[in-house]
């Protein structure tokens, strides 16, 4: 991937993200008929069994990357400081847009919603889905550095096909259990595929163009992502 189409993919992610950050509805009053007619579609009460379901989910989804257990030790190490940029740009870009966009979860529009999340002011926190950036930043990054170190291996296919698939079933869940809007995991799944593949492509295109050593910094990688 060159500099250049890296650059247009994201800006076009963030162009994406904030036509999405548009859709946002206020606090007060929370009244179903003004959530965009596509969200309204797919909202639900709150549900803690689902809840929690989404949360041993999204776990399951992060540990993929065990599947290069098998790499030698110095592309262990390697894989190890890529994954854990991974899921700090992860966490930062869901932290910032959460408290920038401030959107209400969609079980606030219906009764029997958890106090105890209002309370904590988590209930305000609805975009974008950070299970679901969580997810897919960790299903992409696995995808794309399984192909890279085993590009003929005949398990590429099992491998991309069970990331995806606990990533899919992470952000479904969310919105099956109230926490979040269809494009709430919708630009989670979208930021989180960004950041799982831009890391290790950025990786590798350090090393290609002999910049130092084969593991880029963190705080290099973070700029440069974001």
């Amino acid at each position: 991937m060159t500099k250049k189409t890296l650059a247009v993919l994201s800006i076009a992610i963030l162009s994406l993200v904030f036509c999405f950050s548009l859709s946002a509805e206020g606090s007060d009053p929370l009244d179903i008929n003004m959530v965009n007619a596509f969200d309204r579609l797919t909202m639900k009460s709150y549900c803690r069994g689902l809840d929690t379901a989404g949360d041993i989910l999204s776990l399951t989804a992060m540990a993929t990357p065990a599947v290069l257990l098998n790499l030698d030790s110095e592309q262990r190490h390697i894989v190890g400081i890529m994954y854990a940029e991974t899921l700090a740009l992860s966490l930062g870009a869901s932290t910032l847009l959460k408290n920038t966009v401030g959107r209400n979860r969609p079980y606030l529009y219906f009764e029997g919603y958890p106090q105890d999340e209002v309370d904590s002011g988590d209930s305000a926190k609805s975009f974008p889905s950070r299970h679901s950036i969580f997810a897919f930043a960790s299903a992409t990054f696995t995808s794309y550095v399984f192909c890279k170190y085993y590009p003929d291996s005949e398990w590429k296919g099992p491998v991309i096909a069970l990331s995806y698939t606990l990533a899919a079933a992470t952000a479904t869940l969310r919105v099956m259990s109230g926490n979040h809007f269809a494009t709430d995991v919708i630009a989670g799944a979208l930021i989180g595929s960004a950041i799982g593949y831009a890391v290790p492509a950025l990786h590798a295109l350090l090393s290609d163009n002999e910049m130092g050593t084969k593991t880029v910094p963190f705080a290099l990688a973070f700029s440069i992502v974001l």
